[in-house]
C-alpha cells in the first residue's frame, strides 16, 4: 500500500496511483471538504480505481476534530490551533493504526506540522513502512506540540535513515542536532528503513 497523508487536491495521489498500477492501492487522506471534492474529481477524471479516498485527518485519535483553515490558502490548513486567528471547521480524524493493515511501501506526508500528532496514532504503521517522504516544518512542528528533535528521533528509532532531498540528489543526515542547527527553509526529507 501507499499512503498520501495530506493529499490536498491529489497531485501526488495521481502520480502514486499511476506508479502503483492496477494491483496496488493508494490511500489518500484529505479532511478539507473543498480540497477533497477536487481530489475526488481529479481521481475520477483520470480513471484511477486503485485510489481509496478518505475525507479524514490522520491524527492520534478517531472521532471529531477541528481543522484550522489557512488564511491565504487551504494548502496551509492544520489540525492544531496555530494561534494565528484561523477559523475552523469540524472534521473527522482517524488513527492510521486502526485503519491501515499490511505493509506500507511508501508514505508521503505533508500536514503542516501535524506530523507529530499523526505519528502518535501510527506506531504500528511506522514499523511496517519502508519509505517516507515528508515536508519538514520545524516551526509548524513546535506549534503543533512536538519538538522537532524528538520528531526526528522517532523516525530514527523506528528504523529510518534520513536524507534531505536536494534537487535530484539525496544528502544523508548524519547528525540530527547539526542538521536542525543549520536548517534553512522547509526541507523535504526522504526516510528509508535501514537494511537488515
Amino acid at each position: 500500500a501507499v499512503l498520501d497523508i495530506g493529499a490536498h487536491i491529489g497531485y501526488h495521489t495521481l502520480t502514486m496511483a499511476k506508479l502503483a498500477g492496477p494491483g496496488g492501492k493508494v490511500y489518500a487522506f484529505e479532511p478539507d471538504p473543498v480540497s477533497f471534492a477536487l481530489l475526488k474529481k481529479n481521481v475520477e477524471v483520470n480513471g484511477y480505481r486503485n485510489a481509496v479516498l478518505c475525507q479524514k485527518a490522520v491524527s492520534n485519535k478517531n472521532g471529531q476534530e477541528k481543522l484550522y483553515i489557512g488564511k491565504k490558502s487551504n494548502a496551509l490548513n492544520r489540525i492544531y490551533n496555530s494561534r494565528h486567528g484561523q477559523s475552523s471547521i469540524s472534521i473527522e480524524s482517524v488513527r492510521s493504526d486502526d485503519f491501515i493493515e499490511g505493509r506500507v511501501d511508501l508514505m508521503k506526508i505533508d500536514i503542516n506540522g501535524g506530523e507529530g500528532i499523526a505519528f502518535q496514532g501510527m506506531q504500528s504503521v511506522l514499523l511496517r513502512t519502508s519509505k517516507i517522504i515528508l515536508e519538514f516544518y520545524p516551526i509548524f512542528a513546535r506549534e503543533g506540540g512536538s519538538e522537532p528533535m524528538h520528531f526526528l528521533n522517532t523516525l530514527e528509532r523506528s528504523g529510518f535513515k534520513l536524507s534531505q532531498i536536494k534537487g535530484e540528489e539525496l544528502e544523508p543526515v548524519e547528525d540530527l542536532k547539526l542538521f536542525l542547527g543549520q536548517l534553512k527553509g522547509v526541507p523535504t526529507l526522504f526516510c528509508k528503513k535501514n537494511a537488515g
